[in-house]
């Protein structure tokens, strides 16, 4: 039985954070948070590729000795009824 992916509505948002312990800064700081555009989000199927790298992302943020954490949601919605995922 084909899968029904295409029935069903799927946004995806993304939240990039870092933390830069080079110079002391212990916390994590939120340097991007919104919904993935949806040119860069392509689906084969019931399975989507997010491209996160295309994402206008600080290049200070990226640097060498900073670690990130990354949060991505997919809302999937039928009608009035969504459900939510997160993964890390």
């Amino acid at each position: 039985m084909p899968a029904k992916s295409n029935a069903i509505n799927t946004q995806f948002r993304v939240k990039f954070r870092a933390q830069d312990n080079l110079y002391g800064f212990s916390g994590y700081k939120t340097e991007y948070e919104r919904d993935i555009p949806n040119e860069l989000v392509t689906r084969d199927y019931n399975r989507f590729t997010l491209a996160l790298g295309k994402l206008k992302i600080h290049d200070e943020a990226l640097r060498l000795r900073v670690n990130v954490d990354i949060e991505v949601v997919a809302t999937r919605s039928l009608g009035i009824r969504s459900v939510k995922q997160t993964n890390y």
